[in-house]
């Protein structure tokens, strides 16, 4: 199960991310579901899936070849947009580990009734270029963080294949009403047909 709030969100997963393998456009998807924290996303049935304190990590492992999607939470301490929330992992994540990426391109979107900030990030880390989507859902004082990463030269498939079919899929959870009834007395304890009881 997730940590109550993930300590380094999904743009720490930068550092030891990743190469790409084959794509398999043709293979089923599986749903994962996070009732703590209300979403779900649907991802290609032969990835693992790795929970941790940075969120949970969905990845295709071909021997060396690795592509990953990270989705991350965090409670928002005062009220921000989704890009707001954006340009401040940007620049948390370029100060503490020293990390350059440059953002190429920006757009805002409705995913499944929810509005999405999408950001497309380059940088590079282990000698490896590498290309991000990096999409940021906030809902009430929540953001939710998709982070879809691969090397440069790989990207353009990854995102057809992979990235841009498990974002559509995201969606947030209905948050239920709260109330829960654990016992409850009526009273008469037995009644005829036609009275009126009470509980």
């Amino acid at each position: 199960m997730l940590k109550k709030i993930f300590a380094l969100l999904v743009l720490s997963a930068i550092i030891p991310m990743s190469l790409i393998g084959a794509v398999n456009a043709g293979q089923g998807m599986l749903t994962y579901t996070n009732k703590e924290y209300r979403f779900s996303i649907e991802y290609p049935e032969d990835w693992t899936v790795d929970e941790g304190v940075s969120g949970v990590t969905f990845r295709e492992s071909v021997e060396e070849d690795i592509i990953s999607v990270e989705v991350g939470t965090a409670f928002l301490s005062k009220k921000m947009t989704a890009e707001e929330y954006i340009e401040e992992r940007i620049k948390v994540v370029r100060e503490r580990f020293s990390v350059e990426l440059n953002v190429v391109k920006t757009f805002s979107d409705i995913i499944n009734g929810e509005p999405v900030a999408v950001y497309i990030i380059t940088g590079t880390s282990k000698g490896i270029e590498l290309k991000l989507m990096l999409a940021c859902f906030v809902s009430n004082s929540t953001a939710y963080t998709i982070t879809s990463s691969a090397p440069s030269s790989t990207y353009n498939a990854a995102e057809d294949n992979y990235f841009n079919p498990m974002l559509q899929s995201f969606k947030l959870l209905e948050k239920g009403a709260g109330i829960e009834i654990w016992n409850f007395i009526v009273t008469p304890s037995k009644v005829k047909t036609g009275e009126n009881i009470t509980f």
